[in-house]
């Protein structure tokens, strides 16, 4: 029995479509089709565990009938569950980068450290636009850090003036701290919002 024969024998025993096999398996209906008409010499390992875990059979039975051999290396093929658990595992130890202030969508992300776990407290952003700030650019990445309470004089944050981002220097004047550029706001006064102060920045070269 070869290995289309066997997939079609396989469905029809459940009284399925080649459609309903698609639905179950995430295998496309063209690409069944394909295989049942033993047209395809070396299927897809990943086809062919999902084609075996829509059917509850071991996906070995299917390596061997598309011509896998035992002792053949097969490219590995991770279960879905511990897929998602090993992405999720990544993505932890990864800060997410938002397209926006405040963060909405995630466009990236980004690994600056070497420890086992992202620290909660650093977020980034991609500058959105142009920066009134030598070191920044439009379409720069930067890093920041919403645990900082203590502003010193001269740090850049990032913030929300009248709902609209801005990257903006801190200026400590007395016991007043003020944020500078065309305008002074005094920060923690309406309509200022500061969600972080600049740790890192991370350049967007032309290509």
């Amino acid at each position: 029995m070869t290995f289309g024969d066997y997939i079609r024998q396989e469905r029809n025993n459940r009284n399925w479509t080649q459609d309903e096999l698609a639905r179950r398996s995430g295998v496309k209906r063209p690409v069944i089709n394909l295989y049942e008409s033993n047209e395809v010499k070396r299927p897809n390992p990943n086809n062919l565990f999902k084609i075996a875990n829509a059917f509850s059979i071991d996906v070995r039975v299917l390596n061997v009938l598309a011509g896998y051999e035992q002792d053949q290396e097969l490219p590995i093929v991770t279960p879905p569950d511990k897929l998602v658990s090993e992405i999720n595992q990544i993505l932890g130890r990864m800060i997410p980068v938002f397209d926006s202030v405040p963060g909405k969508h995630i466009v990236n992300y980004i690994k600056l450290h070497a420890g086992n776990e992202a620290p909660p407290n650093l977020n980034a952003y991609r500058v959105p636009g142009l920066v009134l700030e030598p070191e920044i650019s439009q379409n720069d990445t930067i890093v920041t850090d919403d645990s900082i309470q203590d502003y010193r004089n001269g740090d850049l944050v990032i913030c929300t003036l009248e709902d609209k981002p801005e990257i903006k220097r801190v200026k400590r004047s007395n016991e007043e701290i003020f944020l500078v550029n065309d305008k002074s706001y005094e920060l923690g006064k309406s309509p200022i919002k500061v969600h972080g102060v600049v740790v890192g920045v991370i350049k967007h070269y032309r290509k």
